[in-house]
């Protein structure tokens, strides 16, 4: 995908699946994890191959971007994918809808690809059941679905290819000498409709991408996310509840199309055996993988973009993804819920078993599970948000 100030990243994007396929080869790889691994008993964490890779959408941008871009952008993607031994599930987003049309499962090298056709895509693990989808879901502008309409505009835009450009100038040059000459036949007409028809949905293309992100609605903010999700959480808690196991079920929802990273989860009562507390819902906004190359200004966006989900019988844990080095490395959770709460972590203050980690060590302990240096610089200073500022003021 790409704007003026961001940009896909293939080429970190296929250092992790090489990365993925030489899990694959050693069948482990372990990370360090320091203090926050310490209350089970060790410092380091051991990544096992995935039996799945669940691809959350927008892999391919499919709004703006001409066919050459594409080809090369992915070409090396899908050849590394070809390679992988795990099964391929890809749940398409807004900008890759169009591939609906090619729905189903597919041979692609040594494992199967599947393409969703529903919105969400349903796994069990560990007790947990994970309900996937690409995230547009919660975004008010896409109630209309705008992903459907943009498929046929996208094939009628670049039908002409770099004439398209030309057939826009003659129409505009067609449309002002028309006017000034004030007789319009019917052959007059019909240039102009013709020219109209080739020109509109090219002209429309270039510009709706910086329409649409100006009034993009929940991007890059995690702190308003959380009351635009109700309507759609509640229809997925829904369906996940005519199955639920009131002792132990927990539904945990993973989506992308934000751009940022968040988690949290959601408790309530059970009224059995005298009535306790329990988790119900977990949800992890993973973001996309697109680097902002605006240096205009410092906000969230600026400060992860790579990332993924990494599930197992026992849970799932979050993890960066350093693109310099070409390795992952733990994004832990109550530093992703104090991040969005506070803006930074300067006054991150929590105990792991005997080890507590506070504003005085928490740059160290970070460094010590390999956070990259620039990283730890940004989260500690941080995206400013309300609340950050009232921490401030207080």
């Amino acid at each position: 995908m790409y704007t003026d100030s961001e940009a896909c990243d293939p080429n970190a994007f296929a250092d992790f699946l090489n990365w993925i396929k030489d899990l694959e080869e050693s069948k482990t790889n372990k990370l360090k994890i320091g203090a926050w691994g310490s209350v089970h008993g060790g410092t380091t964490q051991v990544l096992l191959p995935p039996e799945k890779i669940i691809l959350l959408g927008d892999i391919l941008e499919l709004w703006t971007a001409s066919n050459e871009s594409i080809f090369a952008s992915t070409m090396d993607i899908m050849q590394l994918l070809s390679k992988l031994n795990c099964e391929k599930i890809y749940v398409l987003g807004n900008h890759d809808h169009d591939l609906i049309k090619i729905k189903g499962r597919y041979p692609l090298g040594a494992s199967d690809i599947e393409i969703i056709e529903e919105d969400e895509y349903w796994i069990s693990k560990g007790g947990e059941r994970y309900c996937f989808l690409h995230g547009q879901q919660f975004d008010k502008l896409f109630i209309w679905k705008p992903e459907k309409l943009m498929a046929p505009i996208r094939m009628a835009a670049l039908a002409f290819g770099d004439y398209t450009w030309i057939l826009v100038a003659l129409c505009l040059a067609n449309f002002i000498i028309q006017t000034i000459v004030g007789v319009w036949g019917v052959a007059d007409i019909m240039l102009t409709l013709l020219l109209t028809a080739v020109s509109l949905p090219y002209s429309f293309l270039f510009f709706s991408r910086r329409i649409w992100n100006y009034f993009s609605t929940i991007k890059f903010n995690p702190k308003s996310v959380h009351e635009k999700y109700e309507k759609k959480r509640t229809l997925l808690w829904e369906k996940f509840s005519k199955k639920l196991n009131e002792k132990s079920d927990v539904l945990t929802i993973v989506h992308g199309h934000t751009h940022t990273i968040d988690n949290w989860i959601e408790e309530g009562r059970v009224e059995s055996n005298g009535g306790y507390w329990r988790t119900f819902m977990e949800v992890f906004n993973i973001p996309s993988w697109v680097k902002n190359t605006s240096e205009e200004k410092e906000s969230i966006k600026n400060e992860i973009s790579h990332a993924f989900l990494y599930i197992t019988e026992h849970g799932s844990d979050v993890f960066g993804w350093d693109w310099k080095n070409k390795k992952p490395f733990l994004i832990p959770k109550d530093i992703i819920f104090h991040k969005r709460e506070h803006g930074n972590l300067s006054k991150f203050k929590h105990q792991y078993d005997r080890v507590l980690i506070n504003n005085d060590n928490i740059e160290q302990k970070l460094d010590e599970i390999d956070w990259p240096k620039e990283l730890i610089k940004k989260w500690m200073t941080g995206f400013q948000t309300d609340l950050a500022k009232e921490d401030r003021e207080n």
